[in-house]
């Protein structure tokens, strides 16, 4: 595989012209995505009656095919036609009612369903026009975090992506801790949750930093490296779209929903919990292709001097957000479902482990422009997540659940991280990816802490001190190497 030629990269500001264009553009075609996926899934629901968890599994697996489905093709329709005025300041911030027109086929097929009567939700929404109004405000809530996510790395602002993306995380946690205290923990409960969470933290953040948001410059769309990179995803995302169904229908048929429902209010409060690796590994990724990569200088130029900065702003995100959120979780679910916790957190380690390796292995193989590799053995993943679901629900029920996700996962992650051997490593790079290694550790301990110890006080000071070491690790990573060093 011929090495990557870092030296051609564009500069950050160029990157940020791409990415905000290409983000405004494609938002009415997620609109679009997001509302035919919708009429999919009803039709599908209806024919094999599904019911519950099964039901809403449909409709989120299949969100991944038709949302990348109508992205790919607006993209390559543009590229087509070779439309960069399209992408020009003036058309983005002047033509908005020009623009009206590709949410005419979306919007028609919210209201076929509407008219149509869909029961899908009867049980949840009482009435077609609620069921339109929660297909279109999902589907704008839905863009709008995608958007800010984007946008902001772009501008050169990711120590403003990454807490904006705890503090969404935390108010999904937040309300689902609502929503079980008040007992509407139910299968349209996380969609809720996710829909408020993406109206409450990103409008106000939009709106707060709309004029760092907003300053592009004209420029146009590499939209054909777009389709090439992003087609191996439209291929390969049925497969593992449907295997999702499957296995949510048969966690439905053999699992109680409260317990499954808990489960996933374990979960997330677990994604909470690992927000400090998630987001440190966010720093750390850009910054591990600049170190162990070869022609790296400008992706250095580019990336440090934001990391630094990132780790202490992501620090205090989780300091401030989340561990309020982690206490009223105990205090509304209460102490009596801690041994239930304990075993799900027990059985999702494999899973937090693995997690590390997650934006640092995806760069490596953006890098090479491979988009193949990761898709084909997520259907690996999917695959063995099912069997295991099979195998291990009909006897653990939802803790069963928790073990398939987790050995899937870990499956995923280490098979490509075997791959990667592909990749040419500069001397030293090892020691400075097990450096990395220690900011996600934090983490994994507090979940073993959470796992043996009753003590809140204890678990959030291990917390903050273990948070607070890995930020100073991966600064000092960062301040104390230089391009010249061959090695650590």
């Amino acid at each position: 595989m011929s090495e990557t030629n870092f030296s051609s990269i564009p500069t950050m500001r160029e990157e940020a012209s791409k990415f905000i264009s290409h983000s405004i553009i494609m938002f009415p075609f997620r609109i679009y995505a997001m509302a035919i996926q919708f009429a999919v899934s009803v039709i599908l629901a209806r024919m094999l009656n599904s019911q519950g968890y099964g039901q809403w599994g449909l409709i989120l697996a299949l969100s991944q095919w038709g949302y990348t489905f109508f992205l790919l093709w607006s993209a390559s329709t543009l590229s087509r036609y070779g439309r960069e005025e399209f992408l020009t300041k003036g058309h983005i911030r002047s033509s908005f009612t020009s623009r009206m027109i590709f949410f005419i086929p979306g919007i028609a097929v919210l209201i076929i369903i509407a008219v149509s009567g869909s029961n899908i939700l009867a049980n949840y929404i009482h009435s077609p026009r609620s069921l339109l109004i929660l297909i279109t405000l999902y589907s704008i809530g839905l863009s709008l975090s995608d958007t800010v996510q984007y946008i902001f790395p772009a501008i050169g602002r990711s120590d403003l992506s990454s807490p904006v993306l705890a503090l969404e995380r935390t108010a999904v946690l937040g309300l689902l801790a609502l929503f079980y205290k008040f007992n509407r923990f139910d299968p349209a409960a996380p969609l809720i949750a996710y829909l408020s969470a993406s109206w409450l933290v990103n409008i106000p953040v939009i709106f707060i930093y709309r004029k760092i948001i907003f300053p592009w410059k004209k420029d146009s769309e590499n939209l054909k490296r777009y389709w090439k990179l992003a087609k191996p995803v439209l291929i390969i995302s049925p497969f593992g779209s449907l295997l999702g169904w499957v296995d949510l229908f048969f966690i439905d048929h053999f699992g109680s929903l409260q317990d499954v429902g808990r489960y996933f209010l374990a979960f997330q409060f677990s994604n909470a919990l690992v927000q400090l690796s998630f987001i440190i590994t966010m720093a750390s990724t850009p910054l591990t292709i600049a170190l162990i990569m070869k022609n790296r200088k400008d992706l250095e130029k580019i990336f440090i001097g934001r990391m630094q900065y990132l780790s202490v702003t992501a620090g205090a995100a989780i300091a401030l957000g989340v561990t309020p959120l982690i206490w009223m979780v105990f205090k509304y679910v209460g102490s009596s479902n801690l041994e239930m916790y304990q075993n799900i957190w027990a059985v999702l380690m494999p899973g937090c482990i693995a997690q590390f390796s997650l934006a640092t292995i995806s760069s490596f193989y953006n890098a090479k422009e491979d988009t193949w590799t990761p898709g084909i053995i997520g259907v690996y993943r999917a695959v063995i997540s099912l069997l295991l679901d099979i195998a291990l629900i009909p006897v653990f029920g939802a803790i069963g659940a928790g073990i398939a996700t987790s050995t899937g996962t870990l499956f995923y992650y280490v098979l490509l991280f075997w791959k990667l051997k592909k990749f040419e490593l500069e001397p030293g790079a090892k020691s400075i990816f097990f450096r990395i290694l220690l900011c996600v550790l934090p983490a994994i301990l507090v979940k073993i802490l959470i796992g043996v110890s009753y003590s809140y006080i204890a678990i959030f000071a291990t917390a903050f001190l273990l948070g607070l070491f890995a930020v100073v690790t991966l600064k000092n990573t960062m301040i104390n190497y230089s391009p010249e060093q061959s090695s650590v």
